[in-house]
């Protein structure tokens, strides 16, 4: 079993991939020269829920740090509120893409988007709907995003009356609109995907994208990570983790792998990646521990995130060519 993520378990077939976390000081090294280089700024998209989460546990900090601590520009995208503003990761793709659009168009030349889960549908929404401003990105990275949507929203909005009605008003009590719900539902997903076909091969055309997935699976068709440790998670989401307070819970709906395949317990691997960009999977690696190393009430797993971002924009930058 292959350790390339500097977790205690995962096994990743890919041997570039492999390779290069192997080679950490020399890809760490090339990485931080290209970003220099050409005065790159790091702006990361979070996902569903993120806002509440900056309360219980960090959420992208650890590759932040890393970026800061080298001189990098690396911003957060979040007003830092519970509670509204014009960031909300409770609502509606469309309604955070406009402020994403907003910060891109305010901000510098040459940035760099890493969006988690949702906020790589925002990310992929704000620069389809208003492709101008594809100019000032140099390069995309999504982690574990929905693309074609997640079996968790349509295991939600499938739910019986009362318990649909107990998860949605738990979601506009966080100051939520259900329509993000719709939006990550596989219908939702992929009536934009359908609708936008020819602009998201443009995007994709015009600057290097990686998308990142990753499944429960130490490896492909293998056993998920050890129970143990998977328990604790309540199926791997903070979304089912406030489920289980209402005493809903998606146990069997969001497992190692669901109706399409592998899955990280929220996003499986074929929804995780679009055509024309570059794809990673990884297996042995859940929906947060690629952004979070602690979540409500989930013990802190072993993760080398800053690692992780650190192969992937390797692999984004070989694979970009003259794109960049």
């Amino acid at each position: 079993m292959f350790v390339c993520l500097g977790a205690t378990w995962g096994a990743l077939p890919q041997s570039r991939y492999c390779e290069l976390a192997a080679e950490r000081e020399v890809t760490e090294r090339e990485v931080l020269t290209e970003l220099r280089a050409r005065s790159i700024s790091v702006l990361f998209v979070p996902g569903f829920l993120s806002d509440a989460m900056k309360y219980t546990g960090p959420y992208f900090d650890d590759q932040i740090a890393w970026l800061r601590s080298s001189g990098i520009d690396a911003a957060y995208l979040s007003d830092g509120k519970l509670f509204g503003g014009p960031w909300d990761s409770e609502q509606s793709v469309a309604f955070n893409s406009t402020y994403l659009q907003n910060i891109i168009e305010t901000g510098p030349n040459n940035t760099l988007i890493v969006g988690h889960s949702m906020g790589g549908n925002i990310t992929q929404h704000a620069l389809v709907t208003r492709p101008r401003l594809q100019k000032k990105v140099i390069g995309v990275v999504t982690i574990q995003t929905p693309f074609e949507g997640a079996e968790l929203a349509d295991w939600v909005l499938g739910l019986p009356r009362l318990k649909r009605y107990l998860v949605l008003k738990l979601l506009r009590v966080l100051g939520g609109n259900p329509q993000v719900l719709r939006d990550l539902s596989t219908g939702g997903a992929r009536e934009f995907l359908e609708s936008h076909a020819q602009e998201i091969q443009d995007w994709v055309g015009q600057m290097p994208v990686l998308t990142f997935g990753t499944s429960l699976e130490q490896e492909p068709g293998g056993v998920p990570i050890p129970s143990d440790l998977a328990k604790p998670l309540i199926s791997n989401s903070v979304l089912s983790y406030l489920m289980g307070l209402y005493g809903v819970s998606p146990y069997g709906v969001t497992t190692a792998r669901s109706g399409n395949g592998a899955s990280d317990g929220a996003v499986s691997l074929a929804s995780s990646h679009l055509p024309g960009t570059l794809a990673v999977d990884a297996y042995g690696v859940d929906h947060m521990m690629t952004v979070a190393g602690r979540v409500l009430l989930r013990p802190s797993i072993e993760f080398d995130r800053a690692l992780m971002l650190q192969v992937l924009l390797r692999i984004l930058f070989e694979g970009a060519g003259g794109k960049i």
